[in-house]
């Protein structure tokens, strides 16, 4: 929580209100409904353990929904005087070893539902590096300029991390490390590190910069280093959550049926024995055993709760009908029409992690050639240019390959594009590919048609028949 960045001056109320926020939001992107538990502790102090939680994974059912860039791994090429193919499909394999698209997938997923992400790039023990998605209500910056969300006008970062447990107890030691462009060292934390260096026992920045990756879904306010927390998710997520459960159990209290019994005291009553193999027998005809049952308009609850669902759905440029998979006979075309909606909002998260990617290997190339190069630059300045592929929506194959014959006639596109734009390699990689499906095929066809009678129409067997 806020108190571990104790050397910031901030304005506590409206801090802290953004960190929470934040820290509930991430816990519901976890799969982790705590929040909802600690509401109905509030709503119900007496009886909120009485309740069986029932929760609606929304947060991260929209996350995975919305964050599509790297659900598919990009194309990436290098552009810069020196570097050639070699060196590429080098850097192609620095890239698959620090796990670049794992850690964008997450950094997307945040910033599509805490409106802010980061990926810190740090230095392996065995002169890699790793990338670190911290969560942002764990992190603080402070910039020279309280109007600048630029990185390079940061002067200090702080970010609390874990740093050790206790295998028999589950105990969690987190520290606080303090970096800025010259020091990286753990500010606050256990004994054995506090005042030591983060990478190394030095406590020297060699890089001269603060390494991390900083994406914002919309701009911070005046003075704010983050974007505002979105807390029209937040509300949505636990009015989902909280009205589910409340239907759950007002089913439950007057779904059972309330024995009364009538012309007894409350005493004796307590002594009836109710039950399959038990009769209640009334002595007195004044008396009458009944049981009453409530009619609560659960029907009209439930429906409420999900034309409100359905409402958060429309508004985040989400079709309800295929978040929800409420129906089987979804056409193409309103899948596809339902692809568009959503890469209007994708759209604008491209721009961002084009910028994100060049970032991140300026970062990885800054570390790599600290730890391997001696003095010497091991990979030079490159322009990272990206290519995302999203996958196409369920449509019949013979129509799809019909269009694509048609738009290879047209000259709209070539094999080697189509076969880089399914299978997500680039064009180099596509052109070798291709070229090798080509001659296999020939030779597949020398064999099997060799005097070209299929591409005549006539197959092989056509002619067999015809012969007889």
């Amino acid at each position: 929580m806020l108190t571990r960045f104790k050397n910031l001056t901030v304005t506590a109320g409206d801090k802290t209100d953004w960190v929470n926020k934040t820290e509930a939001l991430y816990k519901y992107l976890s799969r982790s409904h705590d929040p909802t538990v600690e509401a109905l502790q509030t709503l119900y102090p007496d009886t909120w353990d009485q309740r069986v939680l029932r929760v609606v994974p929304f947060i991260q059912r929209l996350a995975r929904s919305l964050a599509t860039l790297y659900q598919q791994p990009p194309t990436r090429d290098f552009i810069a005087a020196g570097v050639n193919e070699e060196v590429k499909n080098r850097i192609r394999k620095i890239y698959k070893g620090a796990g670049v698209d794992a850690a964008m997938q997450m950094a997307h997923e945040q910033l599509t539902v805490l409106n802010n992400a980061t990926v810190w790039v740090f230095p392996t023990n065995f002169g890699g590096v790793r990338l670190i998605n911290v969560p942002p209500q764990d992190q603080e910056f402070k910039s020279a300029d309280p109007f600048s969300t630029d990185v390079r006008d940061l002067e200090a970062a702080w970010i609390s991390m874990p740093v050790g447990s206790d295998p028999s107890t589950g105990f969690r030691s987190h520290a606080v490390a303090k970096i800025t462009a010259d020091e990286a060292y753990w500010e606050d934390g256990p004994k054995s590190i506090k005042g030591k260096g983060v990478w190394s026992e030095s406590r020297v920045n060699p890089l001269g910069r603060i390494p991390v990756v900083a994406l914002r879904g919309s701009t911070p306010l005046p003075g704010d280093w983050f974007a505002p927390v979105p807390n029209d998710l937040l509300h949505a997520q636990m009015a989902l959550d909280l009205t589910f459960t409340d239907i759950q159990h007002i089913a439950s209290l007057q779904g059972y049926g309330q024995p009364t019994l009538k012309g007894v005291g409350s005493a004796a009553a307590t002594e009836l024995k109710l039950g399959p193999e038990c009769v209640v027998g009334l002595p007195d005809p004044d008396m009458s055993f009944t049981f009453e049952h409530g009619n609560p308009p659960l029907e009209a609850y439930q429906n409420a709760a999900d034309q409100y669902l359905r409402s958060v759905l429309a508004f985040v440029g989400v079709n309800p009908d295929i978040f929800l998979k409420t129906s089987g006979a979804i056409s193409s075309v309103a899948k596809r029409m339902d692809m568009h909606e959503r890469e209007m909002e994708r759209g604008r998260f491209v721009t961002m992690f084009e910028k994100a990617e060049q970032d991140l290997w300026d970062l990885m190339r800054l570390w790599i050639n600290e730890l391997r190069g001696n003095g010497r630059e091991v990979y030079n300045e490159a322009d990272v240019r990206v290519r995302y592929h999203i996958p196409d929506p369920p449509v019949d194959p013979l129509h799809r390959e019909q269009a694509t014959r048609m738009a290879l006639d047209s000259g709209l596109t070539s094999p080697a594009a189509e076969y880089a734009r399914r299978h997500g390699v680039n064009e180099t990689e596509a052109m070798r590919k291709v070229d090798i499906n080509v001659r296999q095929w020939v030779r597949v066809r020398d064999v099997a048609d060799p005097d070209r009678r299929v591409e005549q129409g006539r197959s092989p067997a056509t002619e067999m028949r015809l012969a007889e």
